[in-house]
């Protein structure tokens, strides 16, 4: 992985490093009913087992007791042909882990900005005051972004602020971090939009420029009770 400044992302450099990795699998493992142990197996195999698992599971507890669970790693074609078998079973529980990550940032950002990426360039980063980060970890999930544009804004003083239950590398670099109990990010993030409103930090050129007429009242009435010292 290479950016346009020529920059290697150290996670697409290591990517092969599992290639001659002494641990890494090279045939199919399927579990020993008798000894309960992982055994190699051969891929015809393997499948059979598969389809004589799923096949009793499906009679005995019908289709929706099967889910089946797509990558982002896959090509499109792989994941379509996944969820038409699950399709053919009868069920729905289809799944992927677009949906957590990727999924609600693409709905959330085309219902804001009008499109699911990026609406600026890396190049603009740098000119930001404060960094928030919620619950990623860019040391690690973007080490060419951080390494080149976050952290050197950083050391010539934009602020980082990382919400983030774990200790993370990038937290270790932020000038503030909350380490939030699981599952309260939303808790906080309404926090803060509390205390921006209450404080009149808002920057209302802006708002009447870009807000729904309306919706600025409407978050008013969400945040009524919010309880901000909690």
């Amino acid at each position: 992985a290479v950016n346009r400044r020529g920059e290697l992302c150290p996670k697409g450099v290591a990517a092969y490093d599992v290639v001659d990795d002494d641990e890494r699998l090279t045939a199919p493992q399927v579990r020993n009913p008798e000894t309960g142990d992982l055994e190699p197996a051969s891929w015809a195999d393997a499948l059979d087992r598969v389809v004589e698992e799923f096949d009793d599971v499906h009679r005995e507890f019908g289709p929706d007791a099967l889910a089946f669970f797509a990558s982002s790693n896959c090509t499109n074609e792989e994941n379509y042909v996944l969820q038409k078998l699950a399709r053919v079973l009868g069920t729905n529980n289809v799944d992927n882990c677009a949906r957590l990550c990727h999924a609600s940032t693409v709905a959330a950002m085309g219902a804001r900005f009008g499109a699911g990426a990026m609406t600026n360039t890396l190049d603009d980063v740098g000119e930001a005051d404060v960094f928030l980060v919620c619950g990623a970890n860019p040391v690690e999930q973007h080490p060419v972004i951080f390494s080149s544009y976050l952290y050197p804004a950083v050391k010539r003083g934009t602020k980082l602020v990382v919400v983030d239950p774990r200790e993370t590398g990038t937290a270790r670099r932020a000038d503030l971090h909350l380490p939030v109990r699981p599952g309260y990010d939303i808790p906080v993030l309404n926090a803060l939009c509390a205390v921006v409103l209450d404080e009149g930090l808002e920057d209302d050129a802006f708002l009447d420029e870009r807000v729904v007429p309306g919706s600025l009242d409407a978050l008013r009435d969400h945040l009524d009770g919010v309880d901000v010292d909690a």
